[in-house]
């Protein structure tokens, strides 16, 4: 994250971004360690935002005032936040040992390795787990633009060419869905990660009723092949 970029909670700045977004902003991710946090919850609430911890240095304790105030969802856990320690669980650590958080993980297993990701699987009710990509937009290429920035894929991961730093994934949903059934965790529960579970913590009805359009993803029995079927 660039430093200028870095500023503190401004509730004119919130108002600005609301109605720049036309009042269509679902969620936000903050670091609960940031001063004024109750001027965004209070925001959030009345805008119907779910807030989202990540990005964060927090510790234990500073994630357990978040949590009380009402931020149970995590952004690609494990990425971009404190890490667990025995004498301070911090950021990552309080999503595993808070049975209501529920979390994203980016399942390139680069980001976050599958032994990492089974830790979590295994601390989650099937409810709380979401299967996100991260991915940048070259996605499908070896190379491109993201950000402003010149990204190559290399080791599965797209880097920055200028220092080789890692910008971002190169994950299709597919695959992430695939990733989790290889590293053992059941075909259903990988799919409800990937598809009701989001659509139900922002809202969404996905249920198959008479007059809708319907939009399918058909897998063979290997999970190998895809077809888009639109109805």
């Amino acid at each position: 994250m660039r430093k200028e970029a870095v500023q503190d909670i401004s509730l004119k700045t919130l108002q600005t971004l609301y109605k720049a977004a036309d009042g269509k902003i679902v969620s936000m991710t903050v670091a609960p360690e940031v001063k004024n946090l109750n001027t965004l919850i209070n925001f959030a609430k009345k805008h119907n935002i779910l807030l989202q911890a990540g990005h964060t240095a927090a510790t234990y304790a500073q994630m357990q005032k978040g949590y009380k105030a009402g931020i149970k969802h995590a952004t690609h856990l494990y990425n971009a936040m404190r890490g667990f320690h025995h004498r301070d669980l911090g950021a990552a650590g309080a999503v595993l040992y808070l049975k209501d958080f529920s979390a994203e993980i980016i399942a390139d297993g680069i980001h976050v390795s599958p032994e990492a990701i089974n830790l979590f699987l295994n601390q989650k009710t099937a409810d709380k787990v979401f299967v996100i990509t991260d991915a940048l937009t070259p996605t499908g290429k070896k190379e491109g633009l993201s950000n402003g920035e010149k990204v190559k894929l290399q080791n599965g991961v797209f880097v920055r060419t200028n220092d080789g730093v890692i910008a971002g994934s190169a994950l299709t949903m597919l695959k992430a869905v695939q990733n989790l059934i290889k590293w053992g965790y059941p075909l259903e529960y990988a799919l409800q990660a990937a598809s009701a579970n989001p659509a139900h913590r922002f809202g969404l009805d996905l249920s198959i009723k008479p007059g809708r359009e319907a939009n399918f993803i058909v897998l063979d029995k290997n999970n190998l092949s895809l077809k888009n079927i639109l109805l």
